[in-house]
């Protein structure tokens, strides 16, 4: 797993409802596996020069930023800062 810092001034937020709706997306279509409406977001979103999508994970847990880095603006920065090597992915831990 790697970690970054990361600072981008413009990019769409998904895990807004008032963004979902003007774009008139739902949770369901987020975790759809007809992925046909978040390309077509993804598409418009690198168009017009945003810097990346904020979105929950369509596996349900966590956020997922989507970078576009051919569209970071002057005062933008990925930097990687450190990298952890798994065997396997940690599990979740068990519901009580």
């Amino acid at each position: 797993m790697y970690s970054y810092d990361i600072a981008l001034g413009a990019v769409l937020d998904l895990r807004d409802t008032a963004t979902l709706s003007a774009l008139r997306l739902g949770d369901l279509d987020l975790r759809s596996s007809d992925a046909a409406k978040c390309q077509q977001i993804g598409e418009s979103a690198h168009y017009l020069g945003l810097e990346g999508i904020l979105a929950p994970s369509a596996a349900g847990d966590g956020t997922v930023l989507a970078v576009f880095f051919d569209r970071l603006h002057a005062d933008s920065q990925v930097r990687d800062l450190d990298y952890e090597l798994w065997i396997a992915p940690p599990q979740a831990p068990a519901a009580t």
